[in-house]
């Protein structure tokens, strides 16, 4: 049966507030929480139903059969009447969101309600972590809810400024003391910022070649790296055979998944610029970081030595 998604009109909302009502009863179930129970009455007026810039409502048969509420950044409201779940409406809910809105990026699940949280990441979204707080509208209720995201949505990819430059360092100082924590030998083999102080990040600024991926919900970097214009390291130090460099890769455990997604974005932004090749060398003694690296097709093209620093030097064809 054909399901057509359009939005949602005034005279929908005795049809809307009858499956949240169903729907809502059972998602509160799932989540362990049945007498956290609110109609809908209370619930738009507490969450602020009617003020988001998109409403949507699903038709089946000429009668609703669920709806959806979101806003460019979250998704904040799908449901999907109880009698025809299994249908795809609410696939067809999400995907005409992401449709509406490209940039949309997270979204809030009671924890426990599996069936919906398989329907969104289907869709794209991934786990990023647990939250703890209070129902809103029945504060009494305490909830546990998991933030969901969309990676490709869900980091801005940008130059740094000069005001990020002490996060970059704080996320260096932090990697370095993890890899202290369970014994990997990388950044803590040498004084690391004796190395690259402070002012060789600045400088990078400067130069358009400090790039940070900053997570758009918190505003926090998730991940950074320099982006130089040649690598003392190679034998063509400035580049002449058409490679991209990246040097000072870092990322914040907090965000798993955002080294990658920087790479990939360095790898897109060089391949932009005519590059046939993308370097990068790291710790022989990582075993794991050059795995993961090998993982992403970056090949052995030879070691370096530098001082204590004994490393492989990886290429990866674009």
């Amino acid at each position: 049966m054909e399901i057509l998604i359009r939005p949602y009109r005034p005279a929908d909302r005795e049809a809307v507030a009858a499956i949240h009502d169903k729907a809502r009863r059972n998602e509160l179930e799932l989540a362990g929480l049945p007498t956290a129970f609110l109609p809908f009455a209370a619930t738009a007026a507490a969450e602020g139903f009617f003020d988001y810039p998109h409403i949507d409502v699903a038709v089946m048969d000429g009668q609703v059969a669920g709806f959806s509420a979101y806003t460019g950044e979250e998704l904040g409201w799908l449901y999907v009447d109880p009698a025809l779940k299994r249908q795809g409406i609410g696939r067809q809910l999400v995907r005409q969101a992401l449709k509406n809105e490209p940039e949309l990026y997270y979204m809030e699940l009671l924890a426990g309600n599996f069936p919906a949280r398989k329907l969104y990441e289907s869709e794209g979204f991934v786990f990023q972590k647990t939250l703890h707080g209070r129902m809103p509208g029945n504060e009494s209720f305490a909830v546990t809810v998991d933030l969901l995201i969309r990676p490709d949505a869900a980091f801005a990819f940008e130059a740094a400024s000069m005001e990020d430059v002490k996060e970059v360092l704080n996320l260096i100082r932090a990697r370095i003391h993890w890899m202290d924590e369970v014994g990997i030998q990388q950044w803590n083999r040498r004084d690391y910022f004796a190395a690259y102080p402070p002012a060789h990040y600045q400088k990078a600024v400067k130069e358009g070649r400090l790039y940070i991926l900053r997570d758009r919900l918190s505003g926090h970097i998730a991940a950074a790296g320099v982006y130089p214009k040649g690598d003392r390291y190679w034998d063509d130090p400035d580049g002449r055979a058409g490679a991209g460099y990246l040097h000072n890769f870092v990322s914040s455990r907090a965000f798993p998944g955002a080294g990658g997604r920087l790479l990939d974005k360095l790898e897109e932004l060089a391949r932009g610029e005519g590059k046939t090749r993308f370097r990068i060398d790291c710790n022989a003694q990582n075993l794991k970081l050059n795995a993961y690296y090998q993982s992403r097709g970056y090949e052995p093209a030879g070691e370096v030595q530098d001082d204590s620093y004994r490393g492989i030097r990886r290429e990866k064809k674009l």
